[in-house]
């Protein structure tokens, strides 16, 4: 790989990182493995109000789960550079980019979507259904 294209890459991933909107799941060659970049909010318990922190966790493909809970946070600065050199280096690819979720109400029709697809309601804001898996979809960032 060239230099120029190497450096495009490091580019393109800290913009991707850099989207705390943006969920993005790497695959190794194998399709073994799957890292995933991902946002999540957690409330904070003396102040009742919303924190947004970035998560990433390791999938086994193969036997089906997540191998840990998610490492811990991360500023996507530091990250960078590891998902880059995975990339050129390691040969993982970027299996998808997500920018949010679309959910609809089986019961009542009513759709409803957000920006972070980890943090989609469980139920119907409209009627008060709890959403099924099956009722939430990606929306891929183009």
């Amino acid at each position: 790989m060239s230099t120029e294209n190497s450096e495009a890459i490091r580019k393109q991933v800290e913009q991707y990182l850099s989207n705390k909107d943006l969920e993005i799941e790497l695959e190794d060659a194998n399709k073994e493995y799957t890292i995933i970049y991902s946002t999540n909010i957690l409330a904070q318990e003396s102040d009742d109000t919303s924190k947004l922190t970035r998560n990433y966790w390791i999938n086994q493909n193969k036997n089906g789960g997540q191998i840990s809970s998610p490492w811990g946070s991360y500023e996507h600065v530091q990250q960078s550079s590891l998902v880059a050199n995975l990339l050129i280096f390691a040969k993982y690819k970027i299996k998808s980019i997500t920018k949010g979720w679309k959910l609809v109400c089986q019961k009542c029709g009513s759709e409803q979507q957000g920006p972070i697809w980890r943090n989609s309601l469980k139920s119907c804001e409209q009627c008060g259904t709890q959403y099924k898996s099956e009722d939430k979809t990606k929306i891929a960032a183009s």
